[in-house]
């Protein structure tokens, strides 16, 4: 009776989580990703390859899409994610994506990108150390939910 009643407990919790996030799809690139609750869009970009998504505790997504107009290689893009985000103290990929996080000074990264048919699709969340406990769950959410075309 007791695990019935865990079990009851953890999948209302979850229900919750899944109930408080909203996804994300781009029209013009075809990916999308789940948003965490907490993270309210700042409006698709003007060019329509994006969003970014703020919170109030400093936490930020950024989503977007560019074809791979100077054909770079995914190499390329993890270096300069790594370069502009910080040291990467965890990477991994295969052939057509890569992810990649690390801390930068009191800032958490957790980034991801994928070639496909010419276009990067790739997503950036980064959160201030000091609320890791509430950002680290959604930054491994995050991975999971993203869809790329």
């Amino acid at each position: 009776m007791r695990s019935l009643v865990l079990m009851s407990a953890l999948a209302a919790t979850l229900s919750v989580a899944e109930a408080a996030q909203e996804r994300y799809v781009n029209a013009r690139f075809g990916y999308s990703i789940c948003v965490p609750a907490g993270l309210v869009g700042q409006a698709e970009s003007a060019n329509g390859d994006g969003q970014r998504f703020d919170a109030a505790d400093g936490a930020t997504l950024i989503v977007y899409a560019s074809h791979n107009a100077l054909e770079e290689s995914l190499a390329d893009q993890r270096a300069s994610m790594i370069a502009r985000l910080g040291s990467a103290s965890y990477q991994s990929g295969g052939n057509d994506w890569f992810v990649v996080s690390g801390r930068s000074g009191e800032t958490i990264y957790y980034a991801r990108a994928t070639l496909r048919g010419g276009v990067f699709t790739s997503f950036e969340f980064t959160y201030p150390h000091a609320a890791a406990a509430r950002w680290d769950a959604a930054a491994r959410e995050l991975s999971r939910c993203f869809r790329a075309r």
